[in-house]
């Protein structure tokens, strides 16, 4: 919320309890912290406060009643001039819900203008890390259209959580072990033999993408007697030429991860 806008509401609503204090319809030792939110629903206006039902113990009275009194304080002209609100409702058991005018989105308007490219920016960190993963591929075929949606996605939150304040570390995690990496080296060493002219059979539950056979032309290349090496080795070997790819394949946003 912008700073203006929140601390002209907050004079406001202050005056106003101050001045029912004044008149005898409210009495209470001391003034709370006046906690302006928006509201999730906008049908209860622009900004809301609960300072009604913060007041209804130590004033001993109704938070209903209290939001009343402080309403009609707040809809008098001497408080409504050079006011950033157009209007005060009650919502509830005694929520009070503001309805900005002209002159509060002028306000914020300027406030964007003077900012310009750092508007909404937060110049003090915020003392909270946060870990945000985001496509982590398994290295076991090709990218898709959906990672690169993940992609875009997590890096646009990362860098708008950044923006907020936030320290950030972005994670690709990489699934390198297990069945998966296994399942990929029986099936490079399969396409391997094939290219080398062997009958074989291929692992029931392969992989059978035609990029199989373009990473074992690959490990051909390098180890001639791919066939013949071990297992291991293969699957090491084939998931670091796709991961490669991937690296690749994400452009500038692959430099951010951790």
């Amino acid at each position: 919320m912008n700073r203006n806008i929140r601390e002209n509401l907050q004079e406001r609503i202050i005056d106003g309890l101050k001045l029912l204090m004044s008149e005898g319809k409210l009495t209470v030792d001391q003034i709370p912290q006046c906690q302006l939110e928006i509201p999730r629903d906008s049908t209860y206006g622009d900004v809301c406060t609960n300072v009604a039902m913060q007041l209804a113990r130590q004033a001993r009275m109704k938070p209903l009643l209290i939001a009343e009194h402080l309403m009609g304080v707040l809809k008098t002209p001497k408080f409504q001039n050079d006011a950033y609100y157009e209007d005060v409702q009650i919502a509830g058991q005694g929520f009070l819900n503001f309805t900005l005018n002209e002159k509060a989105f002028e306000c914020m308007l300027l406030e964007i203008f003077e900012k310009d490219g750092s508007f909404g920016k937060e110049d003090n960190k915020i003392d909270i890390r946060v870990l945000v993963e985001f496509v982590s591929a398994n290295p076991t075929g090709p990218l898709t259209l959906a990672h690169g949606r993940q992609a875009a996605v997590g890096d646009v939150l990362s860098n708008i959580l950044q923006w907020a304040g936030y320290c950030v570390t972005r994670e690709y995690y990489l699934n390198d072990r297990g069945k998966q990496i296994s399942l990929l080296g029986e099936s490079v060493i399969s396409r391997c033999k094939m290219l080398d002219g062997e009958e074989v059979q291929f692992p029931e539950d392969g992989y059978q993408g035609e990029y199989i056979w373009d990473v074992a032309r690959q490990i051909l290349l390098k180890h001639p007697k791919a066939s013949s090496c071990d297992l291991e080795n293969i699957a090491r070997s084939s998931y670091q030429i796709i991961f490669e790819r991937h690296s690749k394949g994400f452009g500038g946003i692959w430099g951010r991860f951790r």
